[in-house]
């Protein structure tokens, strides 16, 4: 099995759990939860506890998106995306299954700080920066370290 379809698969458990955190926890959630917090950390706008679904929706929205380019567009024209060889065509391929499921873990961890903090347990912590600055650092250093060797190969 290639990395890139286990990193899709993830996303998809990833999702999963974001739907069956908010279902689970349903009955425990007031009818408002925060919906947006300003840079400090602080709620500045709440809405419906049915809105969290929208987090999930929008990881599956944006997977079936990058799946789809993933699995068709970068073969009908390669050299558009910067994958001038099948080698870094795969690269390509396998660094937008990345993204798609860090991407889907932030908005998972976004629907845990809303339903966390909802329920007075915890606050936006600057963590979520941290790891969504040093995240997507890894990710692009990897995609372009291996590009690179795969230039070299």
């Amino acid at each position: 099995m290639k990395s890139s379809t286990i990193f899709w698969t993830l996303s998809l458990v990833v999702i999963g759990i974001s739907c069956a955190m908010i279902g689970i926890h349903w009955s425990d959630l007031p009818e408002q939860v925060p919906m947006h917090f300003n840079l400090a950390g602080e709620a500045n706008r709440w809405g419906s506890k049915s809105e969290l679904f929208v987090l999930p929706a929008m990881s599956l929205g944006m997977r079936t998106l990058f799946r789809f380019i993933s699995k068709k567009a970068l073969k009908i024209n390669p050299d558009k995306y910067g994958a001038k060889t099948p080698a870094q065509l795969e690269i390509t391929k396998r660094f937008m299954a990345e993204m798609t499921l860090f991407t889907c873990i932030l908005l998972a961890l976004g629907v845990y700080s809303i339903m966390a903090i909802a329920v007075g347990k915890t606050s936006i912590s600057s963590f979520m920066m941290v790891f969504t600055g040093i995240g997507l650092m890894v990710l692009f250093i990897a995609y372009f370290v291996r590009l690179k060797n795969a230039d070299n190969a």
